[in-house]
């Protein structure tokens, strides 16, 4: 799914822009932000993407995400 199509996905939900992450498993992750990107939401939200199929993730498989990053990123 090219970035256009993940930015027209967030931005329904009030987002302004994405930023690709790279690859988490099997999923393509983005992560929404909004226009000031330093504004902390709450738990972590990422959108995944699979088979053209875009899903936000937030909660408890949000900080699953986050977890994994940190663990990936040495």
């Amino acid at each position: 799914m090219d970035n256009d199509k993940v930015l027209e996905f967030a931005k329904k939900e009030g987002y302004a822009t994405v930023k690709y992450l790279g690859k988490y498993k099997e999923f393509d992750l983005y992560k929404p932000l909004y226009v000031d990107p330093h504004i902390a939401t709450g738990l972590p939200t990422y959108i995944i993407v699979k088979d053209n199929k875009p899903k936000f993730v937030m909660g408890q498989e949000g900080l699953e995400i986050q977890k994994y990053r940190i663990k990936h990123k040495e």
